[in-house]
């Protein structure tokens, strides 16, 4: 997609990314604009924090598939929750907190009715957890302000663990993992989660829910215990 092709451009430049970063975000969530458009900005922050973070896709996945949100007869893959890609110098672990934090903010407070009606949309909701997902792993463990980050993106996803939408539960458990794997566990024991996760074989139908809040529980288990 080209016009996608030309935001990521515009993120990943150092003389344009901190205005097109602010533009983009303001747009997010702004009140006249087609869902299809907020969807592919959320795509476009996140392709970007791939490219300036130097990470290849991983090799090792969890096995489900999440379908790509505003395309069709695409997929994509929820990565390993015990894997970080390889990846040479990141130079998104600086930047992450310019595109998160505005992010969520934006989303909690979009400009009137007709924007919050577009960011509660199901899709829209779980675009959004993906995005979030993928700049958390992107930011890595070497980020500076992992934690604040962690603890901004763990509000929302644990919002979404309640969620009628079966997407919108896996991403959110997508983000919980992204937290996990940039060694923000202490994050999440913060939360009420463990109750929620012990939770999940009893209220949760998916299969991949229950397999993704299960290898949760035991990481964080695993935590408590050390």
């Amino acid at each position: 997609d080209l016009e996608l092709k030309a935001l990521v451009s515009l993120l990943v430049a150092d003389s344009s990314r901190r205005h097109a970063v602010q533009h983009l975000i303001a747009e997010f969530g702004s009140e006249d604009l087609p869902l299809p458009s907020r969807r592919m900005i959320l795509d476009a922050l996140g392709t970007a924090s791939r490219e300036l973070s130097g990470c290849q896709e991983t090799v090792e996945r969890s096995g489900s598939l999440k379908p790509a949100l505003g395309t069709v007869g695409k997929t994509r893959r929820f990565a390993s929750a015990t894997h970080i890609p390889p990846s040479t110098s990141n130079r998104f672990a600086s930047e992450a907190r310019h595109f998160i934090l505005p992010l969520v903010a934006r989303w909690r407070q979009p400009a009137g009715s007709a924007a919050a009606w577009a960011l509660g949309e199901a899709s829209t909701v779980a675009e959004f957890l993906h995005s979030l997902g993928v700049m958390l792993e992107s930011a890595g463990r070497a980020c500076p302000e992992k934690e604040l980050l962690a603890r901004d993106c763990g509000e929302p996803a644990m919002e979404g663990l309640s969620h009628k939408e079966l997407l919108v539960r896996r991403c959110s458990l997508f983000v919980l993992s992204r937290i996990v794997l940039i060694g923000c566990e202490e994050i999440l024991l913060e939360l009420p989660i463990l109750m929620q996760l012990e939770a999940f074989p009893f209220v949760e139908s998916d299969e991949t829910c229950r397999r993704m809040a299960a290898g949760l529980r035991a990481s964080l288990s695993q935590r408590t215990l050390s």
